[in-house]
């Protein structure tokens, strides 16, 4: 066995280039062949004294005295495990700050659309409690106009019936002969006995010369009595509603 004399690596005695470096062994051996042929009873002498010693320079190197070389003839530098570790580390360092960060943003994303849904939720309450105080204002003005409405109604119903009541009242007293219609009322009140103030009377002319008393309850509006007087005869007659007649109740003659 011999050494590779570029890397000193050892090497078979057939192998023509280094399989460590590939350097041409063969090439070299051819070239010193004839120095090794020269050297060899040297050598065979020598070695009786002590061991023999590889020859510098050209020569053929123990392993331990060069430098191993890789394939492309660069020298093996040191491993740096360091290198692999600080990469390693650094890629761990950038996962965990990813990861960070992705979940600080699902975070924030979370928080927003929580605050989103209790705005529009509070905005909704607002929003329903306005409406039911609207629809209560809109409920309690309804009633307040239906009562005004109905006050009016029953004001102007009472209106009409004073104006109606005074109509009657101005046309019983206005007539063409000598007795007004309020002293025709009391005449049939005497003649009849009752008093006039607890009836409300109606006087009225169904015909020429003739004056028509009608007298009503002032409570329930019921016709009380109906009376007819004749001017030209100064006669006084009360209806009769079983025989559906006028009955004479005074006569002058």
């Amino acid at each position: 066995m011999a050494f590779c004399p570029n890397c000193g690596a050892q090497v078979s005695a057939d192998e023509i280039f280094c399989h460590q470096c590939g350097f041409n062994l063969a090439q070299y051996r051819a070239q010193h062949q004839g120095t090794d042929a020269e050297n060899g009873s040297g050598n065979a002498n020598a070695s009786s004294v002590g061991p023999t010693q590889q020859p510098t320079g050209q020569g053929v190197m123990p392993p331990n005295t060069r430098r191993r070389r890789n394939n492309g003839g660069a020298p093996n530098g040191p491993r740096r495990p360091w290198l692999i570790v600080s990469l390693v580390l650094a890629a761990a360092v950038v996962v965990v700050i990813a990861v960070l960060f992705f979940q600080n943003q699902s975070q924030q994303t979370q928080e927003a659309a929580a605050s989103s849904a209790s705005v529009s939720a509070a905005n909704a309450s607002s929003a329903s409690f306005a409406s039911a105080s609207a629809s209560t204002s809109q409920a309690a003005a309804s009633s307040s106009l239906a009562a005004s409405q109905e006050a009016a109604s029953e004001s102007l119903a009472n209106a009409s019936e004073s104006a109606a009541a005074e109509s009657h009242e101005s046309t019983t007293m206005t007539g063409g002969s000598d007795l007004s219609n309020r002293q025709v009322a009391e005449m049939a009140a005497n003649l009849d006995d009752f008093d006039l103030d607890d009836y409300r009377v109606e006087v009225t002319s169904p015909a020429t010369n003739m004056k028509e008393v009608d007298v009503y309850d002032k409570d329930d509006g019921k016709l009380h009595n109906k009376y007819r007087y004749d001017e030209i005869h100064d006669q006084m007659s009360k209806y009769d509603d079983d025989s559906g007649k006028w009955e004479l109740i005074q006569d002058d003659d």
